[in-house]
């Protein structure tokens, strides 16, 4: 899950989990998304597949 959230936000999952400085070193770990994250990853996996779909969808219509 979390190399999936890594690929979508083009950030390392080591810069994700916060145990990496972010490239641009300007940009502090979002702590509310991380967490978000880790509840993400606690849901059954048929539920964070519906999830994770539905959050690509969002993230093709906003790139346009």
């Amino acid at each position: 899950m979390v190399i999936r959230f890594a690929l979508a936000l083009e950030v390392s999952a080591d810069e994700l989990l916060g145990l990496k400085q972010i490239k641009d070193g300007s940009a502090k770990p979002n702590l509310k998304l991380i967490r978000r994250l880790k509840e993400i990853e606690a849901l059954p996996a048929a539920q964070q597949k519906a999830l994770l779909k539905t959050i690509d969808t969002f993230l093709k219509g906003a790139a346009k």
